[in-house]
């Protein structure tokens, strides 16, 4: 488990109601935000990735983003942030030259983040899903201390 993964850890053992990331609309504690990452880092591994592959994360600044970024860091996958105002040449070469297995895009992104996966070239192995940051349902709990 990554640095920053455990201090998520400590915080919503400690202060499991307190705000951990707050946005104009709305806002999520360090209990759910630990619950979530936990959650995204079973879906990452339950999908095959394993430590020093590459997840895309094509999002705008949000909750979803912060949980994607530590659930990626609590499996030691390395984040691939995406710029949103990437045009589809652009985004289609990280996908290329990132290595990136996977991709995930906000709903508003995800057709051109689609298309710019479809048109990478042989080297991108990134299939990028029209997804929410968390799975439907959890796939599995993962105990920290097996990170």
């Amino acid at each position: 488990m990554s640095e920053i993964s455990s201090l998520l850890h400590h915080h919503a053992e400690r202060q499991p109601s307190k705000a951990a990331v707050l946005t104009a609309e709305r806002s999520i504690t360090y209990a759910e935000l630990d619950a979530s990452v936990t959650c995204l880092a079973g879906y990452f591994l339950d999908r095959g990735l394993r430590p020093g592959d590459r997840v895309a994360v094509h999002w705008s600044n949000s909750i979803e983003t912060v949980q994607l970024l530590l659930a990626a860091f609590r499996v030691g996958l390395v984040a691939v942030p995406v710029n949103l105002r990437l045009k589809l040449a652009e985004i289609a070469y990280i996908f290329e030259h990132s290595g990136a297995r996977i991709c995930f895009s906000e709903p508003a992104l995800a057709a051109l983040a689609e298309e710019a996966s479809a048109t990478a070239g042989p080297k991108s192995s990134a299939r990028c899903r029209r997804s929410r940051a968390t799975p439907p349902q959890c796939p599995r709990s993962i105990p920290h201390n097996r990170l």
